[in-house]
């Protein structure tokens, strides 16, 4: 086998892949759907059935639900309700797009566009964290920022699949994932330092200035184009981030309009209202003839 070793690896991705397609395909006559919705469109299950509804000519909507990269998949929907410039430039970059595309917004933005931070300076700096981060390294970082700034509230948030034993930091401020959403966290702070994640998105449209710092790695993976474009300050090293929380402390800018290549919605007509736009499209498109 050419790829054996990759295959062992991703032993379990194979067995899953076995009969999905064929799967989807026997709901899928039985259920007989209008149309389906899609907020994924690279997990199995997700490609499985989109190639059941398009044999079967079923009308497919597809949702973004977070930021994307030029890795994922080409669209194949018949629509594809993406947030911004930034989502269809990169789906550009994964191949053909088959996909009617819609420029939307973040849905589930529509709620917050009332929570915006319009503080000054910065007082609460929040530091989500995921899976890859070695925690000794956050534990450091929370450490230096409480000597450093003593009246600097700092909250820590792991990220919602992290199971690790997080004891050391039952002494800290912390959010919970499981009882408190993104959003909801980031109304809490004025500012974020954290490696590669959406939530730099989140928080710039909410007006928290987000600070990319890879944790103690140096440079930037920068796997959303984040730094690239303009989204993020990006701070190499921890001499930069002190330099960068000295600012803030003083003068903490309005950022949102950076986030305006990422969400169409930002300085739009429907600002807000990204979820009854695509609900109307689907209203509008669903009983239309798929010339595709």
């Amino acid at each position: 086998m050419k790829n054996r070793q990759r295959a062992i690896e991703h032993y379990d991705l194979l067995l899953a892949v076995n009969g999905s397609y064929e799967e989807c395909l026997r709901l899928l006559k039985k259920s007989r759907p209008k149309a389906i919705l899609f907020s994924n469109d690279h997990l199995i299950i997700a490609r499985a059935m989109l190639l059941a509804a398009k044999k079967l000519s079923i009308k497919t909507y597809y949702v973004q639900h977070a930021s994307v990269s030029e890795y994922f998949p080409p669209l194949e929907f018949s629509y594809a309700f993406l947030e911004g410039e930034d989502a269809l430039v990169k789906y550009k970059k994964c191949g053909q797009i088959d996909s009617e595309v819609i420029l939307v917004g973040m849905p589930k933005f529509d709620k917050y566009i009332n929570h915006v931070n319009n503080n000054e300076k910065l007082t609460t700096v929040g530091i989500p964290f995921n899976l890859l981060d070695d925690l000794e390294v956050i534990n450091k970082l929370v450490e230096w920022l409480k000597a450093e700034y003593p009246n600097l509230e700092v909250i820590i948030r792991p990220h919602p699949g992290d199971q690790r034993d997080l004891s050391q930091f039952a002494s800290y401020s912390l959010s919970d994932p499981s009882r408190e959403n993104a959003f909801q966290f980031l109304a809490r702070t004025d500012g974020i330092i954290c490696a590669d994640s959406s939530i730099h998105l989140e928080a710039a449209l909410l007006n928290v200035y987000p600070l990319y710092y890879n944790f103690e790695r140096g440079e930037a993976l920068d796997y959303y184009g984040y730094v690239r474009n303009g989204l993020v300050d990006f701070c190499k090293n921890i001499d930069e981030l002190k330099l960068k929380i000295a600012q803030l402390r003083l003068a903490k800018p309005d950022i949102r309009n950076r986030a305006a290549f990422y969400n169409a919605a930002v300085n739009s007509d429907f600002y807000g209202q990204s979820t009854n736009k695509i609900v109307d499209m689907v209203f509008e498109t669903i009983n239309q003839v798929d010339e595709k």
